[in-house]
């Protein structure tokens, strides 16, 4: 799973996408860290969950203005 190439082809068509790569880039990681248990792990803290799931849902907004969460 990689979401920054999803992403690519998501700013083909809303090009304001682009300020969440970096949202992408630390998701991605966290799967693969958790998928492929040899990889080092991240030291992730409760502020930084917090942190990206804040992103996550802006992120959510823009996709689906119409959409409630």
């Amino acid at each position: 799973m990689n979401l920054m190439r999803y992403l690519d082809e998501a700013v083909k068509y809303k090009p304001d996408l682009q300020t969440f790569y970096k949202l992408c880039e630390r998701i991605t990681g966290y799967y693969l860290a958790d998928r492929y248990p040899p990889l080092p792990s991240f030291e992730l803290t409760k502020e930084d969950i917090g942190k990206d799931l804040k992103e996550a849902e802006k992120f959510i907004r823009v996709l689906f203005p119409e959409e409630r969460l």
